[in-house]
């Protein structure tokens, strides 16, 4: 690694997609709290995102929009 940012970022990476696999509705919550954030997450980051939301999506999680 070439420096700690790129460090740090990997870590939050990392630490995001362990909590998807060990929690996903814990995941799903955190990218509610926080979902004007993503657009500036690095991304790796954000392909993790992507990855929960299909999750989310095949599993018909409870955050699906029901009405437009």
């Amino acid at each position: 690694m070439s420096n700690g940012q790129e460090s740090d970022s990997t870590c939050k990476r990392n630490a995001f997609v362990s909590l998807c696999n060990i929690s996903q509705s814990t995941a799903v919550r955190y990218l509610l709290n926080n979902f004007d954030q993503i657009s500036g997450m690095d991304e790796l980051m954000q392909m993790a995102v992507i990855e929960l939301v299909r999750k989310e999506a095949k599993t018909e999680g409870s955050h699906r929009v029901s009405q437009m």
